[in-house]
C-alpha cells in the first residue's frame, strides 16, 4: 500500500505535537540575529552549555522533555532553524555549514560562551557535525541521537529507490522551508564526506532499534544499524546504546536521553578549570 504524501510527512518529520510530546504552550524568547527573529529557549545556569538541534522540520519543543532535565545541572540552549516554529524565514542556503553558521552566530548574540556540548537528533546529528567541524575549538562533546548519517542516506540511495524517492518527494513538494533544507542536505553530506575527523571530545551514539517509514523501512533496518555501528567504531572513544524505542527518541525515551547527555557534560566537567 501507497503512503500518502501527507501521512509520509507526518511519519517522517514528525511535526505533530502528539507525535513529539509537545503541548501547545510556546517557550523561549525571540532574538535579533543578522536581521532576522529566531526563537530561542535558555536554562539552566553553569558551565558546560549542552546546544539542542531538532530533527529535519521538528522545532525546539521537540527536546522540551530532556530540555527540562539538563537545565538542573547546566546551561542549555534549543532554537528553532529559520522557517519552523516561531523562527522567521530565510533566503540563505539551508546547508550544514550555513545552519553551522547562524547557530554560532546566536551563541555569540545570546552571550553563551564554549564549550558546548552538541546534541543532535535525526537530522540534527548532520548539522551538529557540521558545527563541530567548522568550530572544533568549542566542542566539549557530542550526542548523536537516532542521527542521520551519510553512509546510511547513500545506501538507501543506492538500494532502496522505492523510499528514498519517497523521501524526496516530500523533501521538494511540502513547502518552501522544508524544500530549502532538501536542497540543501546533498551539499550537506558531501561536506561531511570530505571533512576530516570530529573533535577529540566524549562521544555517545544513541540508536533506535525500531523501523519508521519512510526513513528506516524494516527492509533496511540491518544496514542502519550497521552504519550507526560503524561510525560509533571510526570515532575514537564513543560509545553506542541502542535503545527499544521509536525514532523520536527525545520525546520517546527522555531518560535514557537525558542520561546520556549528563554523562558526557560530568565528563567534559572534570576537564573545565
Amino acid at each position: 500500500m501507497r503512503w500518502t504524501q501527507l501521512g509520509l510527512a507526518v511519519i517522517l518529520f514528525c511535526t505533530s505535537h502528539q507525535c513529539l510530546g509537545q503541548t501547545d504552550a510556546d517557550s523561549g524568547r525571540i532574538v535579533v540575529v543578522n536581521d532576522r527573529r529566531v526563537h530561542v529557549l535558555v536554562e539552566g545556569q553553569g558551565q558546560p552549555t549542552v546546544v539542542f538541534e531538532a530533527g529535519f522540520v521538528n522545532d525546539l519543543r521537540s527536546w522540551a522533555k530532556v530540555q527540562a532535565e539538563i537545565a538542573k545541572s547546566c546551561t542549555t540552549v534549543s532554537y528553532d532553524r529559520p522557517g519552523l516554529g516561531l523562527s522567521e524565514e530565510s533566503s540563505s542556503p539551508r546547508s550544514g555549514e550555513q545552519i553551522a553558521t547562524d547557530l554560532h552566530a546566536l551563541l555569540q548574540k545570546l552571550g553563551v560562551a564554549p564549550p558546548y556540548i552538541l546534541a543532535g537528533h535525526s537530522a540534527g546529528g548532520l548539522y551538529i557535525r557540521s558545527f563541530a567541524h567548522r568550530y572544533p575549538n568549542e566542542i566539549g562533546g557530542m550526542i548523536f541521537v537516532d542521527a542521520v548519517l551519510p553512509g546510511y542516506l547513500r545506501w538507501l540511495q543506492r538500494n532502496d529507490h522505492e523510499h528514498w524517492q519517497e523521501l524526496e518527494k516530500i523533501g521538494m513538494d511540502s513547502g518552501s522551508v522544508v524544500r530549502a533544507q532538501w536542497l540543501g542536505l546533498e551539499p550537506t553530506l558531501k561536506e561531511i564526506e570530505k571533512s576530516g575527523p570530529l573533535p577529540r571530545v566524549p562521544i555517545v551514539v544513541l540508536v533506535s532499534n525500531q523501523s519508521d517509514l519512510p526513513f528506516k523501512p524494516p527492509t533496511a533496518m540491518p544496514a542502519f544499524l550497521r552504519t550507526q555501528s560503524d561510525f560509533t567504531d571510526q570515532v575514537p572513544g564513543a560509545r553506542m546504546k541502542v535503545i527499544a524505542a521509536g525514532h523520536e527518541l527525545p520525546s520517546l525515551a527522555p531518560k535514557e536521553v537525558t542520561t546520556a547527555i549528563l554523562s558526557v557534560v560530568g565528563t567534559e566537567r572534570q576537564r573545565l578549570p
